[in-house]
């Protein structure tokens, strides 16, 4: 049994979502800590970008899980506590954009991904990314849960 499960953007792969985390739910001691993080589809770039959102990457990403759902999937595997929090990823903001601009024909051999690591445009964009996040419009989720005591 374990006490901690740490899953960062395992959750929205899974094609069996509620067998597996059935499992680790069973697996889990009483009281254990569940942190889950994945791409949030009602986010502020998802809502703008939307074939050229990031947080896509189809065919890798089976399941897409708004907050709503998200709460509604880990409350009836049996957690309690669950708390949704959003966070500010300027990077996945760049990564869109990049994909953007690629579609528009400019010339990124990795689609644009490189623009992530530039500086100038991730301070510009980041205070952008920080206020949807505040006012529930990320586009990463990160789930706090526990499994009851008995």
């Amino acid at each position: 049994s374990v006490g901690f499960v740490r899953m960062n953007h395992v959750l929205e792969h899974l094609y069996r979502p509620r067998d597996i985390m059935g499992k680790i739910y069973d697996s889990m001691l009483p009281n254990g800590c569940l942190h889950l993080a994945v791409p949030n589809p009602e986010g502020l770039t998802a809502k703008l970008f939307k074939s050229h959102w990031f947080g896509l990457e189809v065919p890798r990403h089976c399941m897409m899980y708004p907050p709503k759902l998200l709460k509604e999937f880990i409350e009836s595997l049996g957690y309690t506590n669950v708390t949704i929090l959003h966070e500010a990823a300027a990077k996945d903001l760049a990564r869109s954009i990049g994909y953007l601009l690629y579609d528009w024909g400019f010339p990124f051999e990795d689609q644009g991904e490189q623009l992530m690591h530039n500086t100038l445009l991730i301070m510009f964009i980041y205070p952008i990314s920080r206020l949807a996040a505040l006012f529930g419009f990320a586009d990463r989720l990160h789930v706090i849960a526990y499994k009851p005591s008995v």
